[in-house]
């Protein structure tokens, strides 16, 4: 029988281990099986399966996992919507894929009527006691899957990101890439039964999928975070005290957060072993504050693109962070081939973690791959990361920005992630971030200070004269007590305009 996501989860049916917590409420592994496998039981008796795709429309809950791996079992995909997005977006993914389906969360059971009249074709299944199809009566129900014929090469799910062009941009995973990924992650943090993981990031965003395959496919407890403690500092820490989290996988932005208001000097965070960050740069300056905060936890530094899941890891923790250098993304994990192009410095990436290709859209999968020979004269199939980067003579990665994220300022080419590194050690500063300006064309700066300190703006400047070309010092810069985020808790320097 091939090896498939939801059997990762099914196979491990104990009656008795937590699989499941959110808000107090827990599930164990058997009960989460038992509520997929009525939910995929269901879909195929709605003509729903292998080849079809299916939306989850909703916010963190206690069904969720059980949603997504009867989604799985059914033979379809699923592709997950913001549960923030406004409807039109919503509407927009609906029909760029063809949804037969969208399961619709109890918070968002109120979009039922808008979603009907913009999508007369595609079935809502309400998380709501009054509806003709109730997800709850679904879940609780004794349907059992068709169990077609499946491969691993299915499509496990969709994730949308922003298209340049305007229209989103859908990034296929199958099985395989989904497995390949979450068995490197398990193998590489050690998880275990033992582990009680916090699931703080939305299902829409690619992070998720860490707690959601790598960890309950190892017996793991995980936690889903709701997205009104994740958004509050103190609540946030206070649940990992309470929950006894045992790891953490975040943005930086979300841990720059925790380390200004979250009262880390008044929790027991003990049984905290793992703090994994990706989906963004994670300054020096913040990596030290984060390793002094929390002595003795092992940090990670984890890299790749959504295109590929998680390709490299950098674990630190133990000393003192350099500020006057990024952060090494790390060592590629296992099976996973690396090139840098020798013209442009680019690097590319060959995993079986990758992505099959951008969802109906042929030539722009096409562009985003080419054959090359490897290291070892093998030929292979890589992805163009769009990432500039180094690598050391003992297989150490160094990223070095983006080629999208290079401006040019009076004709001079500059770096904005070399701005943002430099803008990060100066003093009082925990992160930072910088931008182009469309209308005057000149650099602007943001930083956030470190907790009870102060950052004038002028002396920031004067130091980073001293660090930078003329030509690459931010005309002006501004203190922020916080960054406006993206749906996935990114940095959103779109937004920091409005803020000059």
């Amino acid at each position: 029988m091939p090896r498939l996501l939801d059997s990762a989860l099914f196979d491990r049916q104990d009656p008795v281990s937590e699989a499941v917590r959110c808000a107090g409420a827990s599930l164990t592994t058997a009960e989460v099986s038992t509520r997929a496998r009525a939910l995929a039981g269901w879909l195929n008796a709605q003509g729903i399966g292998r080849g079809d795709l299916v939306g989850i429309y909703m916010h963190k809950s206690i069904d969720l996992p059980a949603v997504v791996f009867g989604v799985l079992a059914s033979g379809a995909g699923y592709v997950p919507i913001d549960p923030k997005a406004p409807i039109a977006r919503v509407t927009q993914i609906a029909t760029i894929c063809d949804l037969p389906m969208i399961i619709v969360g109890q918070a968002l059971v109120r979009h039922g009527p808008a979603l009907r009249a913009a999508l007369p074709d595609t079935r809502l299944l309400l998380d709501a006691p009054g509806a003709a199809d109730n997800l709850q009566t679904v879940l609780a129900g004794t349907n059992t899957p068709a169990n077609a014929d499946r491969s691993p090469d299915d499509t496990a799910y969709i994730l949308f990101t922003s298209g340049s062009t305007g229209t989103p941009k859908g990034i296929v995973h199958t099985h395989a890439s989904a497995l390949a990924y979450a068995d490197a992650c398990a193998a590489l943090y050690d998880f275990r039964p033992s582990d009680r993981m916090a699931a703080l990031t939305p299902l829409h965003f690619d992070m998720s999928t860490f707690e959601m395959f790598a960890g309950l496919s190892r017996g793991a407890t995980v936690v889903l975070v709701p997205e009104a403690v994740a958004m509050m500092p103190a609540s946030l820490t206070a649940l990992l005290e309470a929950e006894q989290i045992t790891t953490l996988y975040a943005v930086p932005y979300a841990l720059t957060q925790m380390l200004r208001a979250g009262a880390l000097d008044t929790r027991d965070l003990h049984a905290l072993r793992l703090i994994a960050h990706a989906g963004d740069v994670m300054p020096p300056s913040l990596a030290n504050a984060l390793r002094e905060a929390l002595p003795g936890i092992t940090l990670s530094n984890s890299y790749g693109p959504t295109e590929l899941n998680q390709v490299t890891a950098h674990t630190y923790g133990t000393q003192d962070v350099p500020t006057d250098r990024a952060l090494p993304i790390g060592q590629p994990l296992p099976d996973t081939h690396v090139l840098i192009d020798s013209t442009t410095g680019e690097l590319l990436i060959s995993t079986p973690a990758m992505m099959q290709g951008y969802w109906r859209a042929p030539e722009v999968t096409k562009s985003a791959f080419s054959m090359r020979a490897g290291t070892d004269g093998q030929l292979r199939k890589y992805y163009h990361t769009g990432d500039i980067a180094r690598q050391d003579t003992d297989g150490t990665l160094h990223f070095h920005g983006r080629i999208d994220r290079q401006v040019k300022v009076r004709g001079y080419r500059v770096e904005l992630d070399e701005v943002e590194l430099a803008m990060g050690q100066c003093q009082g500063v925990l992160s930072a971030a910088t931008i182009m300006r469309a209308d005057t064309a000149e650099l602007a700066g943001f930083v956030v200070a470190k907790p009870g300190r102060k950052v004038t703006p002028g002396d920031m400047i004067a130091d980073l004269a001293r660090r930078l070309p003329a030509y690459a010092v931010p005309r002006h810069i501004t203190v922020l007590d916080s960054f406006p985020q993206t749906s996935t808790g990114k940095v959103d320097r779109k937004m920091l305009v409005d803020h000059v």
